[in-house]
């Protein structure tokens, strides 16, 4: 989120006027946005449990479990507003989509894997502690 999140703002959009990121975890549900939805706006959810109907206009952008035959997250945003990803952010797609084994399918190099993937950890909240505790 954070990198679609860059992605947008980058290219014109607004956090004020078109971007609500209430800085949800791993779990996040439409519900925490429904104080947003009208009949009006097209609503795009990235990667939220559908917890409620959602609202009339709404577009659900999401790549796990039974949409896991679609792009990762960001190339279907990208494709949805029209922008074309960089390398960094196609990298960032692959280890979304399939973690190290896309990435080197890509043909990220060792340096970019090692930077993808810790600015990820980072992006998640990782902490030193936990990685050591991964490593054991």
């Amino acid at each position: 989120m954070l990198t679609i999140k860059q992605l947008l703002i980058a290219n014109g959009f607004s956090e004020e006027k078109n971007i609500a990121d209430l800085n949800l975890k791993w779990g996040a549900k439409l519900s925490e946005y429904q104080n947003l939805f009208n009949d009006d706006q097209t609503f795009v959810g990235i990667e939220l449990i559908q917890d409620i109907d959602p609202p009339p206009h709404y577009l659900n952008i999401d790549h796990h479990n039974e949409n896991a035959n679609k792009p990762s997250s960001i190339e279907q945003v990208a494709e949805l507003v029209g922008i074309e990803l960089t390398r960094e952010q196609q990298l960032i797609a692959a280890n979304d989509k399939g973690f190290i084994p896309a990435m080197e399918i890509f043909g990220a190099t060792h340096e970019e894997i090692a930077d993808i993937r810790r600015r990820d950890r980072k992006a998640q909240g990782v902490t030193k502690e936990d990685e050591r505790l991964g490593e054991r």
